[in-house]
């Protein structure tokens, strides 16, 4: 070839790659040509993630990726690109799975995440996690231990605690001086190291008057502390265990124990509800003299620093209190009203919703759920940039039913929530585009006791192993069944 054709040439393939370079930059910024409109547009895109992972990706009824096993073995989501604006309908579905289906917007130049979308098994494995039969449970904070009560041949309350997964069981029985007639165990709490049980017995004598005993079992040497001959003390209402710190209610007075250097001492009085957050004990304070009920807060040291955070509506009576990330304070009235305070320095109360049962906050205490027999609702304390997003302060309805809900537990990515309606487990996402995908999860095998009986409508998530725990009946025992959430 002759150095005229080589220049052609040359002159050929640059021409080519100045022509071409753009396009292919263009279209990789997602720019089409609408031969339709005649004119050129800008795309978007859609990233969709599952748990489990790679599962079936539709797109209006098209398996998306089909193809792409290098894609989803390196990833774990699925992105579909170069989609022209306009609405889509999205499916995900994966063997012995629920199916998930959404229809979504696709905005010019931007990306929808779906990054939330969880497939629970279609046919979940429930097995018994213990087959005594129970009248109440209480897991420690990592949900490897378990404490619950059954009663003997004399209805004698029988205390059995035991280590999960663990095989054989060894299981430590502890008979409390207590009848089932009678008696129940209030306020259990595990401390932070799973050694120590504290909890008190509410005996009814004579239907009228309450007696009160105070337990502190030591699971290491296997034996319950006498606490008048340690503690010198006498049983309280609310425990919150802190560090080597136990805070408890006695008579409306706030006492913090030691177990570790066997100590205790009379904290505050007159206190109806706390909630310990750092170095700091929030709670809620009533003055005998003038009848005033109000907020303080004061560092749990000891030290003579109480803060009057704000004075609250005259006449109610208030029994829950917690406390967010950003010190916003949450508090709840045994009339059922749910009040807001922003912070230490806007000290304005607002009220949120005059029909609630009680409320929890998230694990990142960034948002809380609330409910009442047949609503559950989610307020944001901040705002959520992350797909979709809220504005700091939403406050939204997720369902409602018209049977009552009896229990409703947050999933680990706070994004979900389980609860309880009749007979049925359900699961149901915050993700309010176009529609929240809500399935029964679990039947369970007897009608639920009415609200307010503790042991029967209480669940627990295990996010660790993956577990959900709830009471059932089978074989006229109430026994505790585990579920996993998905097929193994």
């Amino acid at each position: 070839m002759n150095h005229y054709y080589k220049s052609i040439l040359l002159v050929s393939c640059i021409l080519i790659f100045l022509i071409l370079a753009p396009l292919v930059i263009f279209y990789g910024l997602g720019y089409q040509y609408d031969f339709q409109k005649k004119e050129v547009i800008q795309t978007g895109a859609a990233i969709i993630k599952t748990i489990p992972p790679r599962a079936n990706i539709f797109l209006n009824g098209e398996l998306q990726n089909k193809n792409n096993f290098w894609e989803e073995l390196l990833n774990d989501f699925v992105k579909i690109n170069q989609l022209k604006v306009g609405k889509y309908n999205l499916r995900a579905e994966k063997n012995d799975c629920h199916s998930w289906d959404k229809n979504i917007e696709i905005k010019e130049g931007a990306v929808t995440k779906l990054d939330n979308v969880i497939l629970l098994s279609a046919n979940p494995e429930i097995v018994n996690a213990i087959t005594d039969d129970m009248d109440n449970f209480w897991f420690n904070d990592d949900k490897s231990k378990i404490a619950y009560t059954v009663f003997d041949s004399q209805e004698n309350i029988i205390l059995k605690v035991l280590t999960l997964n663990e095989s054989p069981r060894n299981i430590s029985e502890f008979k409390l001086l207590a009848i089932k007639a009678n008696s129940k165990i209030s306020s259990l709490k595990w401390d932070k190291n799973s050694e120590n049980i504290i909890f008190e017995i509410v005996i009814d004598k004579n239907l009228e008057t309450e007696i009160l005993k105070f337990y502190l079992i030591n699971l290491k040497k296997n034996k319950i502390i006498n606490p008048d001959k340690n503690f010198k003390l006498v049983s309280g209402k609310q425990w919150q265990i802190k560090n080597d710190d136990i805070f408890y209610l006695k008579n409306n007075d706030l006492h913090r124990l030691n177990y570790s250097i066997r100590s205790i001492n009379l904290f505050l009085k007159n206190i109806s509800a706390y909630a310990v957050k750092d170095n700091f004990i929030y709670y809620i304070k009533s003055t005998p003299i003038d009848s005033k009920t109000a907020v303080y807060k004061i560092k749990n040291n000891g030290l003579l620093d109480e803060r009057l955070i704000t004075e609250l509506p005259f006449g109610e009576e208030f029994d829950k209190i917690g406390i967010s990330d950003s010190d916003q304070i949450i508090l709840k009235s045994k009339e059922g009203n749910l009040y807001l305070i922003e912070n230490d320095n806007n000290k304005n109360l607002k009220l949120i919703n005059s029909s609630v049962a009680d409320f929890e906050l998230s694990k990142e205490k960034d948002r809380f759920f609330y409910f009442n027999d047949y609503e559950i609702w989610v307020y944001y304390l901040k705002e959520k940039t992350s797909q979709p997003a809220k504005e700091k302060y939403a406050n939204e309805l997720i369902t409602r039913f018209s049977d009552e809900i009896k229990a409703v537990a947050w999933y680990s990515d706070s994004e979900h929530l389980f609860f309880q309606v009749g007979e049925t487990i359900k699961f149901i996402e915050l993700d309010n585009r176009d529609k929240r995908n809500c399935y029964d999860f679990v039947e369970l095998e007897f009608p639920p006791l009415k609200k307010g009986i503790k042991g029967i409508s209480k669940l627990i998530f295990d996010p660790k192993k993956n577990k959900l725990y709830f009471l059932d009946k089978a074989d006229g025992k109430n026994v505790l069944r585990e579920v996993l959430l998905f097929p193994s």
